[in-house]
């Protein structure tokens, strides 16, 4: 299992991780250390861009599962299920220097490459600021 963190700023835009292929959104496998989901979405911002200023809608905790067959993805010849925790943030709240350097990007919710992940993001976390 896989869990990550979609973080969306206040001009529409979602937090991208440098990956070895270009940008995606941050994910990473729990660890035993992580209470929850969230806790590992949060830990993973915080260890890969020093971003620790984000916040969550008030009420029933929303997540994006999505689940991806084996053979589509690099995790190898089984089922990915992908928990996504939701977060929001101010643009600022991201190093200028982790921006600079391509640690990590914000971008437009348009140039989310998967069109089912980019409908899902729009509508369960932008749509519901």
């Amino acid at each position: 299992m896989i869990t990550g963190a979609v973080v969306a700023d206040d001009g529409d835009r979602v937090l991208h991780l440098r990956q070895r292929d270009g940008y995606a959104l941050a994910e990473a496998g729990p660890e035993d250390a992580d209470d929850s989901l969230s806790e590992a979405a949060l830990r993973l911002l915080a260890e890969e861009v020093g971003i620790q200023d984000v916040w969550t809608q008030p009420g029933p905790r929303r997540f994006l599962v999505d689940g991806t067959q084996p053979g589509q993805h690099r995790y190898g010849p089984r089922l990915r299920i992908g928990i996504r925790c939701p977060f929001w943030a101010h643009s600022g709240a991201v190093l200028p220097s982790v921006i600079e350097t391509g640690s990590a990007a914000w971008v437009p919710l348009i140039e989310i490459g998967v069109p089912s992940v980019r409908n899902r993001v729009e509508q369960h976390v932008i749509g519901t600021r």
